[in-house]
């Protein structure tokens, strides 16, 4: 899968550009804190799915650790910043 990410003040934007669910976005409201210098752990409610994402952002190692949760699934994945 491949994601275009933005991060805003108040929004997270993302746009899904490969994969199974290619062509899917959305704009949500989201919680984040910086967990250690350089590592920043973000996390919203995508209600059109009923889904909870949960990213570590590293910063410093230029990777993003992911995990969602929904209808009783759980999945991680990791991915590169670009």
């Amino acid at each position: 899968m491949k994601v275009h990410l933005e991060i805003a003040e108040d929004t997270v934007t993302w746009d899904i550009l490969d994969g199974p669910n290619k062509g899917e976005s959305g704009t949500n409201d989201y919680l984040a804190r910086e967990i250690a210098e350089g590592i920043h752990l973000v996390q919203w409610y995508e209600p059109e799915i009923k889904a909870t994402i949960t990213l570590v952002i590293n910063d410093i190692a230029g990777s993003i650790s992911s995990s969602e949760a929904y209808d009783g699934e759980r999945a991680f994945d990791t991915a590169i910043i670009h």
